[in-house]
């Protein structure tokens, strides 16, 4: 009779946890400093004067896609050609920069996360940048920028 008791009650245990767990979503592990060095083709620092997003649907759920406007204190990696577009901004020169985070997925959906924080206004930070294959200049993922 005992057996029974503390078979239903280990039982009832392992069954609550369960019914609480969260689904696992695998996420992209955060790069080092070196590494947002070496990957970025360029590195600003900038403070962040406007912030929009909105979500868009995806073939595995919705996005929240952000359109950042930064205005620019430093190149701090500048561009390698002269004729990059961005060898020409100036100090207080106005950036428009994109990134992504997740929005709705299904339930034990795994993948990436675009950015791990956002970004908001009057922030200063600093931004490692690529551009995208449409010329926008992206944040690496998932943690692209760095607050100073």
């Amino acid at each position: 009779m005992v057996w029974i008791v503390v078979s239903a009650s280990i039982f009832l245990v392992f069954a609550s946890l369960f019914a609480a767990a969260q689904p696992a979503h695998a996420a992209i592990p955060p790069l080092d400093p070196s590494d947002l060095y070496a990957d970025a083709v360029y590195v600003v620092v900038g403070t962040v004067t406007a912030v929009s997003h909105q979500e868009v649907v995806t073939e595995d759920g919705t996005n929240h896609e952000f359109i950042v406007k930064v205005a620019l204190i430093r190149l701090e990696k500048p561009p390698t050609a002269s004729v990059d577009t961005l060898s020409t901004y100036l100090s207080g020169d106005t950036l428009e920069v994109r990134y992504w985070q997740i929005g709705k997925r299904p339930l034990g959906w795994t993948g990436p996360q675009g950015q791990n924080a956002k970004l908001s206004p009057n922030m200063q930070v600093r931004l490692f940048l690529f551009p995208d294959t449409r010329g926008y200049l992206r944040l690496l993922e998932p943690n692209g920028w760095e607050a100073l």
